[in-house]
């Protein structure tokens, strides 16, 4: 069985801008076929407005490409409002909460980002957050 994981954004972006070592991390488990990507509509509302405004085709393909081969998440009452509770909860800011409850619905096994070990969403329990920046 794949193991399941969501990449926050800002770990979509790293890959799409170049070949710094966390694009370079971030391509391995991409590629590995024992992983399952996992995104949602949050995370196509973080990453597809501004290329798709600035009619950059490069970056809209490459993060389609990315949807077309994840399991998908459409937006689901229940995981905004734990992203509330969440957010309150442990000072998370609001797509980050989005995103982790997203990751704790769809019961992935890790969620991968490009945060400081210092940051809110480390402390949630009941999921394995991995910075790609020390990883």
């Amino acid at each position: 069985m794949a193991k399941r994981v969501f990449f926050d954004a800002n770990v979509i972006i790293a890959m799409f801008r170049g070949s710094n070592g966390i694009a370079r991390k971030a391509f391995e488990i991409i590629n590995d076929s024992e992983i399952q990507i996992v995104c949602s509509d949050a995370l196509w509302l973080e990453l597809m407005p501004k290329p798709l405004f600035n009619k950059n085709q490069e970056e809209v393909e490459f993060y389609q490409t990315i949807f077309d081969q994840s399991e998908y998440a459409n937006w689901d009452l229940a995981v905004l409002n734990d992203a509330k509770n969440i957010a309150k909860g442990y000072g998370i800011a609001a797509m980050d909460a989005i995103h982790i409850s997203t990751a704790l619905h769809l019961k992935v096994d890790s969620f991968y980002t490009t945060e400081k070990h210092t940051k809110p969403m480390f402390r949630v329990p009941n999921i394995k957050v991995i910075s790609l920046v020390t990883a």
